[in-house]
């Protein structure tokens, strides 16, 4: 029991300390798009494509996004109180998974839709960089 309760206090603690910030999130993906650009070679119609996904898919994120602050605010304030309810937490950590699972399919279609845009060889690129980076975030 105890470690549900600690674990439930974790997964909190991470849900809701991850910084979501509209206007970061969109220099983000603007400076992603950049950067796409310079290393696979996007032409003109690729790069109008991909914003056109990111605009879609940023406004389904924004609407998650909205659904999720007030429970976000619940908890934050419960987290803060003396005497924490870790029941009450819980249960508001349980109204936001399917939302959290939203966005992470989302996510997961995101990408999808970017690699239709590639061509064979952009793919291969992008795959290679992408692994680059997962083994230099291992080696930290």
């Amino acid at each position: 029991m105890k470690l549900q309760v600690v674990l439930g206090l974790i997964v909190a603690i991470c849900l809701v300390s991850a910084p979501i910030d509209a206007r970061h999130h969109k220099e983000k993906m603007s400076h992603s798009i950049e950067k796409m650009t310079k290393r696979l070679d996007l032409s003109s119609s690729q790069v109008s494509q991909i914003k056109s996904i990111n605009n879609r898919y940023e406004s389904v994120h924004d609407s998650v996004m909205s659904s999720i602050k007030p429970l976000k605010e619940q908890v934050k304030e419960l987290k803060q109180a003396d005497t924490p309810d870790y029941t009450r937490i819980r249960s508001i950590l349980q109204q936001m998974a399917p939302y959290r699972i939203d966005m992470h399919i989302n996510r997961i279609k995101h990408r999808h839709e970017i690699m239709s845009v590639l061509t064979p060889e952009q793919k291969k690129k992008f795959k290679k960089a992408r692994e680059k980076r997962r083994e230099k975030r291992r080696n930290r």
